[in-house]
């Protein structure tokens, strides 16, 4: 699990432009999402921007409800570390860096 999360915002941009950002991310190839279902109800998300040749990665979340954020959070971090390339380490959130 994450020791820390990400307050990563995007405040200075519009909807459509962090729309944008993040579809330019996906063409290339540089970003994962994983999503938590329960019950058929989306609870949580955690995804990553990533660049395979410096081996980085820049957390995106983890966005959970309050009630399970630890259990959500912890099932979301391990699913996205198993859904990126393996070379992908760290993974930094915007506060430090994630262990």
């Amino acid at each position: 699990m994450p020791t820390q999360h990400c307050l990563h915002t995007w405040v200075s941009g519009s909807a459509a432009e962090l729309e944008q950002q993040l579809l330019s991310y996906l063409d290339d190839g540089e970003l994962c999402y994983v999503l938590e279902l329960r019950n058929g109800c989306l609870v949580g998300a955690m995804g990553s921007e990533y660049d395979e040749g410096l081996g980085h990665g820049w957390l995106h979340g983890p966005h959970a409800v309050a009630e399970q954020w630890d259990e959500i959070a912890a099932g979301l971090f391990a699913r996205l570390r198993s859904a990126l390339p393996p070379t992908i380490w760290p993974i930094t959130a915007a506060s430090g860096w994630c262990a």
